[in-house]
């Protein structure tokens, strides 16, 4: 009969134990007294991004229409 393919042989091999139960738990960054926590998940890392290019470009155009 040969061997098994490959995806069954590592399953067979090494049993796989059960994760852990996933916990919701807050991303938090300190800085002295102020805590830092991101707001809007994907979204809004999305959007901030799109808001600091955006900002980058007009300030940019701003400063050499001064200049």
């Amino acid at each position: 009969m040969g061997f098994p393919p490959a995806h069954l042989r590592l399953a067979l091999a090494a049993p796989r134990t059960p994760c852990p139960p996933r916990t919701r738990t807050r991303t938090v960054m300190r800085i002295g007294n102020t805590e830092i926590r991101p707001l809007g998940g994907g979204l809004g890392c999305l959007l901030m991004i799109l808001f600091s290019v955006l900002a980058s470009i007009a300030l940019t155009v701003l400063l050499n229409l001064l200049l």
